[in-house]
């Protein structure tokens, strides 16, 4: 497995289980692992994301981004809102520095070409 899949799976499993356990942990531990997450997706960003999956990488993240600016509307289901909207903001913290990554790429790609 390649180093950039293996941060993708571990960041993934890490923002689901801080969603679920993050209101039990102390400050500075979520704050730990939150920033584990942002370099683990600064390292998906760089490392595992090739050109021909920019474009689909950048649409699926910018669904999922938008998808989770309404997530709080989450927060009023009874016993489980709190850790879905939990949840929704550690991947975030997983996704939009992989997204930020991708797309400066991007970027610098297209005017290459230009």
């Amino acid at each position: 497995m390649k180093m950039g899949e293996m941060a993708f799976n571990v960041g993934v499993i890490i923002a689901l289980g801080l969603g679920l356990v993050s209101n039990f942990l102390t400050g500075s531990v979520v704050g730990i692992l939150a920033a584990v997450l942002v370099a683990m997706g600064l390292i998906v960003g760089f490392m595992n994301v090739t050109g021909s999956e920019t474009k689909d990488f950048l649409l699926v993240a910018a669904v999922l981004i938008l998808g989770a600016t309404g997530a709080t509307t989450l927060s009023v289901l009874p016993l489980v809102g709190t850790y879905m909207v939990n949840t929704f903001s550690y991947l975030m913290a997983f996704i939009v520095p992989a997204t930020l990554v991708v797309g400066l790429k991007a970027i610098f790609a297209m005017s290459k070409d230009a």
